[in-house]
């Protein structure tokens, strides 16, 4: 069959020198400060989307970066998990 993508998502990334946001930080409509919005594909993996926001933000190259998905449970509820890291040594597009 033929190899097809998805479409691109936009992926809205809030950075945090030396940890994570609180998770009250995104209830309701307000947000954290700092957001680089990004568009690119569901399957993307996490150095390629550390290297698009890295191009948009004031990251260092050799910082390490920790990822982390916030969403509502089924309760609707806000849940914070992380979901890997980047080491400097790993920027080359390797990730956990």
């Amino acid at each position: 069959g033929m190899n097809t993508r998805n479409c691109p998502a936009l992926i809205r990334t809030f950075i945090k020198p030396d940890g994570h946001h609180a998770v009250d930080e995104f209830a309701g409509t307000s947000k954290p400060e700092l957001e680089v919005a990004i568009h690119t594909w569901p399957d993307a993996t996490l150095g390629e989307v550390f290297e698009l926001v890295r191009q948009q933000s004031p990251l260092e190259v050799a910082t390490p970066v920790s990822f982390a998905l916030v969403y509502p449970d089924a309760a609707g509820a806000l849940v914070l998990k992380e979901v890997g890291k980047i080491a400097p040594q790993q920027r080359g597009g390797g990730d956990e």
